[in-house]
């Protein structure tokens, strides 16, 4: 919202008019200035202590950027009754705003040179082929992960932080110019509407617009005067990634919306008659109504850019022909993979000891899989890996379960078959959890050009619960309230070494992963989040860490033991 503001400052200066940005508390009284905030941000920012006359506020304006149907929408429209003027940058919100009484100047957004990063370098490269940025949803969510195949044979970038105030960039979070350059090198941005609301998010549309990115949205509302097949394309929510692959399979109809879109942009969709009203309410705000400033005339298109020339795909190798399954994996299962795998499965019968094989040397990656007490979900498990195109040794165990009726801890099954691995890197899993094929490359990415990286993972989806997990970077204060990582994760063997494995305590069944990702990140080692969705599975552990409310004692006290071993 920061940023927003910034580049309706910048359109009210070009007309000549004097602004300053500010942070935190309301400037000194000026009788003679004016006030913009984003209302849902701001006013749930700050406290009244920062605003504590009532004149201050009838000199304001809320400047509304929510949709109706979302709660910040709520937040907006409260506050917008208490100020002196309001603009919306929606015509929804606008008319929103004026059933309820409050009047809302429209604000259309159109081109920013602020935004724009691709002026003058159209033949730059686009690495990526589908981008995504938008906060986490419950429905976009799971609009994203049941289209999970498709994104797998794109290059994709998901960044998908929470919907909270953030005011500093993340690794889930662009800002700024950072943000402008990765949109400039992508290929088709996704959009997806948050909550209930059906209208165009015109500050992302704009910004991909602005930067040669083509915007393939679910069907929106309010897109006037952007024509659907002409500037953007519109799918059906379940089908905006098969719709971009399309696309990306065009690059000529691409080039044709990308640079249809900017200039349109450019030449159609100047800002400065909505920074004219404002101009105007503000003058209104202070009592007098001055002659508006003079249009400024819109920047010129450039000149139409170099064709966007298709990249070729990473080269696949096909199934690997030296991945060995050891000992531990079921004979039912055994004989399924080799009906179903029988191209990558050089045997099913390697026994645990066995490290003589040139099989066992070449594959860079060791998996793990430590079963319950059944041993439903490996045929996937053990399938996806199959599909990989990294070679991969697997271990299988099995928890045992006592006359008692309590399972091992997989920590200690895990240690166990950790004592075989003979791999740079282990890739620990869970039986259910499936990789698309070519997650094990990704995974494997980070780690070979960052010596520094202890561990890499990516987002996996839950078709049963519509859930996007592990997507959220390794934060210690976040970790430390509530258990939101989990296996899959590909982790370096010396790490694993150094931290000295998986905690074995029985207290810690079901908060091995929990235990782990503490202990790692007070050791000081850190983590990558690859931004896709690398497999398809449920997750084996609670998905909220509040020892202070519910957790076991004894289960609160070993993973305290565990974060500060």
């Amino acid at each position: 919202m920061e940023e927003l503001l910034e580049v309706v400052a910048d359109e009210v200066g070009s007309l000549g008019v004097e602004t300053r940005a500010c942070r935190g508390a309301f400037p000194d009284e000026h009788d003679d200035e004016v006030f913009v905030v984003v209302p849902h941000e701001y006013f749930v920012l700050t406290s009244e202590e920062m605003y504590p006359r009532s004149e201050l506020l009838d000199r304001t304006i809320a400047f509304c950027v929510e949709h109706p149907g979302n709660a910040t929408f709520e937040t907006s429209a409260r506050w917008a009754a208490e100020l002196g003027g309001a603009v919306d940058i929606n015509r929804d919100g606008a008319e929103e705003l004026a059933r309820r009484g409050i009047a809302a100047v429209r604000f259309r957004l159109g081109y920013s040179r602020r935004w724009d990063r691709w002026y003058g370098n159209s033949r730059r490269p686009r690495p990526y082929d589908v981008t995504y940025l938008g906060t986490t949803d419950v429905r976009r969510d799971f609009l994203l992960g049941s289209q999970a195949r498709a994104l797998s044979k794109l290059r994709a970038k998901l960044l998908i932080p929470p919907h909270e105030q953030m005011t500093d960039p993340r690794p889930d979070f662009l800002m700024g110019v950072v943000k402008h350059e990765h949109l400039a090198s992508s290929k088709v941005l996704l959009n997806l509407h948050r909550g209930a609301s059906t209208s165009l998010e015109w500050v992302r549309v704009l910004e991909a617009m602005c930067n040669g990115c083509v915007v393939v949205s679910e069907q929106s509302t309010d897109f006037d005067p952007l024509v659907p097949g002409v500037h953007l394309a519109f799918a059906r929510p379940a089908a905006v990634v098969p719709v971009a692959a399309a696309l990306l399979r065009a690059p000529e109809r691409l080039r044709e919306m990308q640079v249809r879109a900017y200039n349109c942009c450019a030449t159609e969709l100047s800002m400065a008659p909505s920074a004219v009203r404002l101009v105007e309410l503000a003058e209104s705000l202070l009592g007098h109504r001055p002659s508006p400033p003079a249009l400024t005339p819109p920047r010129a298109a450039p000149a139409e850019p170099a064709p966007i020339v298709p990249e070729p795909p990473p080269p696949r190798s096909g199934l690997p022909e030296h991945v060995a399954w050891v000992a531990g994996v079921p004979a039912p299962v055994r004989a399924e993979l080799a009906r179903t795998h029988a191209r990558a499965l050089v045997s099913c019968e390697v026994e645990v000891a066995d490290r003589s094989s040139s099989d066992a040397e070449a594959a860079p990656v060791d998996a793990i899989v430590s079963c319950g007490r059944d041993d439903a979900g490996l045929v996937s498990t053990l399938g996806g890996l199959a599909r990989q195109e990294v070679a991969t040794r697997v271990l299988v165990g099995k928890a045992s379960v006592g006359g008692d009726g309590l399972g091992v801890a997989h920590g200690r099954v895990r240690n166990r078959l950790l004592a075989d691995v003979v791999a740079p890197a282990v890739l620990v899993i869970q039986p259910g959890q499936e990789l698309l094929p070519g997650a094990l490359r990704r995974l494997c990415a980070p780690l070979d050009s960052d010596p520094g990286l202890a561990v890499a993972y990516g987002m996996m989806f839950d078709p049963d619960s519509g859930e996007l997990w592990n997507a959220l970077p390794a934060e210690p204060e976040r970790l430390a309230r509530r258990a939101y990582l989990f296996a899959p994760m590909l982790v370096r063997t010396e790490v694993l070494t150094e931290l000295g494995g998986f905690d074995e305590d029985p207290s810690l069944i079901s908060y091995e992963d929990q235990a782990f990702w503490l202990r790692l990140t007070s050791a000081g080692h850190r983590a990558a989040l690859v931004p896709e969705i690398v497999g398809i599975g449920p997750h084996t552990e609670p998905t909220v860490f509040a020892p202070s409310t519910w957790m076991p004692e004894d289960t609160a006290e070993a993973l305290g033991r565990a974060t500060h071993a």
